[in-house]
């Protein structure tokens, strides 16, 4: 209704980033094919390339436009001129449909509506969840729902002069902000059960549902979101990620890792009262460890459900913090830094958990960028840390074997030259600098500027430049695994 509304006037509406956006639709009426407006359909006399015009302005106007710019495209036959004229009626028309309603007697109240809403959409395109406890709360809490949208609204944009939840490393969704209530007010990952209980009120099975019941699950949620949406203990979460290595938004590859992050130190803090300092190494260190294993991505319902009811059953907040570092150590054992994150590096993907972590675990041991013809070295979190928006990145991941290079030794697909095991982090200008030469080539000039401790966070050796290429792949994949662990390891300790 939201986008037939904003074609059919040509309105402004709000998209799910809340940010103003204008639905531009374009029309091509020799197929009758729908396009959404782009450079392509604007410079093609084919098509319409709004039909919000034919709305906002007349339709025989917009037809004598479309008709007249295709006529200087190319002839047009008298009947083919009927025909597209037709089909932009047909398109204008659209305003007359006749949508089937079902109507509600006034008589129904608020709860009925709730539940007629949510059995007509268990069928046919399906909602998600957190659609359906989303819409019981606008009957039952309205304010609450509003709470969280306006808290992820915030979250987007700066405010000047004002606290507000606005970060540089997480956007969350009312919806995950909803899951975080949720697990620190029930311990239930799985939200399908959270429906039910707050539809029924009913936590034990044999209990009766009442509605004094369901409104006390209303409340422990709400209270719940109030505890979520406090700025102070969020930006104190916050201050955790960075402890991790983490400084911008793109290095976190699944946001559900940080939200359910925050719901584990929320319940640190409200359940076993443990103070914020003392929270923020072992949940950046368990952030860590979620975000390098992806331990909360793809069907995670039934893992966080394991792992916060597990967490809860802790008697007192030392014993919490212990299995929490418990499940950190049992899954990051000797076997995953010495065979399964080497086997994960092995991958050309640009954007992965490897990686990040791999940047996040320089960042933590303050590693030092000497790939620069800029004097002394910067680190990397300095240059990672969000400021000012330049043209481009200050860092960049460069190939250390260059492309142009390897394709001279007969190496040319993308899923060998992009090995992540070849790309080294530089400052932009040094990257066109190298350009292509060979390792030997321009290894030479930034040697230097290495010390051994710098050779060691880069993953790099002595001779590097002179090795087989995959030879090199292999040891380096070896090497930044042990950095990542020696990242890893040095969360929290003394410089």
């Amino acid at each position: 209704m939201t986008s037939l509304y904003a074609v059919f006037t040509g309105t402004e509406v709000t998209n799910r980033r809340f940010a103003k956006e204008l639905i531009r639709i374009a029309f091509r009426p020799r197929d009758g094919r729908f396009e959404v407006a782009d450079a392509a359909t604007e410079r093609d006399p084919e098509f319409l390339p709004d039909i919000s015009a034919l709305w906002v302005d007349s339709e025989w106007q917009v037809g004598n436009r479309f008709i007249e710019r295709l006529k200087e495209a190319r002839d047009v036959l008298h009947s083919e001129e009927d025909e597209l004229r037709q089909a932009i009626s047909r398109v204008h028309n659209l305003d007359t449909y006749m949508f089937v309603a079902n109507e509600i007697e006034g008589s129904a109240n608020d709860e009925q509506v709730a539940e007629i809403f949510l059995r007509i959409n268990s069928g046919g395109t399906q909602l998600v969840q957190s659609d359906f406890i989303l819409t019981l709360m606008s009957v039952f809490r309205e304010s609450d729902r509003r709470r969280l949208e306006e808290f992820a609204k915030a979250a987007k944009s700066p405010v000047a002069s004002q606290a507000s939840p606005f970060n540089h490393l997480i956007k969350p969704e009312p919806e995950q902000l909803l899951r975080v209530a949720v697990l620190t007010a029930f311990q239930r990952g799985r939200l399908e059960s959270v429906t039910a209980l707050l539809r029924s009120g009913v936590l034990n099975e044999g209990d009766q549902p009442t509605a004094e019941k369901r409104q006390e699950r209303f409340d422990e949620l709400g209270d719940a979101i109030t505890e979520a949406l406090h700025l102070s203990t969020w930006h104190e979460f916050l201050k955790s990620l960075p402890v991790a290595g983490f400084y911008r938004e793109k290095e976190i590859s699944s946001a559900n890792n940080a939200i359910f992050s925050y719901a584990l130190y929320l319940i640190g803090r409200q359940r076993f009262g443990i103070d914020y300092g003392a929270l923020r190494v072992p949940i950046a260190r368990y952030f860590f460890m979620s975000a390098l294993t992806g331990r909360y991505t793809g069907s995670f319902e039934a893992r966080i459900t394991q792992d916060v009811q597990a967490f809860c059953a802790s008697g007192n907040g030392d014993a919490y913090l212990d299995r929490l570092n418990e499940v950190v150590a049992t899954t990051l054992t000797d076997d995953y830094w010495d065979i399964t994150l080497p086997q994960a590096l092995n991958t050309s993907a640009a954007r992965g958990p490897a990686l990040f972590a791999y940047s996040a675990a320089l960042c933590v041991l303050d590693a030092r960028l000497p790939f620069t013809s800029a004097g002394h070295p910067l680190q990397l979190r300095a240059v990672l840390t969000p400021g000012v928006n330049a043209p481009k990145d200050a860092v960049e991941r460069h190939h250390l074997f260059p492309k142009g290079y390897l394709e001279k030794l007969g190496i040319s697909s993308s899923a060998r030259v992009n090995q992540i095991a070849n790309m080294g982090f530089v400052e932009w200008p040094d990257n066109i600098e190298i350009s292509d030469r060979s390792p030997t080539e321009y290894w030479p000039h930034y040697r230097d500027r290495f010390t051994d401790i710098d050779l060691r966070n880069h993953a790099l050796w002595e001779d590097w430049a002179d090795s087989e290429y995959g030879e090199f792949l292999t040891e380096r994949r070896s090497r930044m695994a042990n950095v990542v662990s020696k990242g890893f390891n040095a969360i929290g300790a003394d410089p």
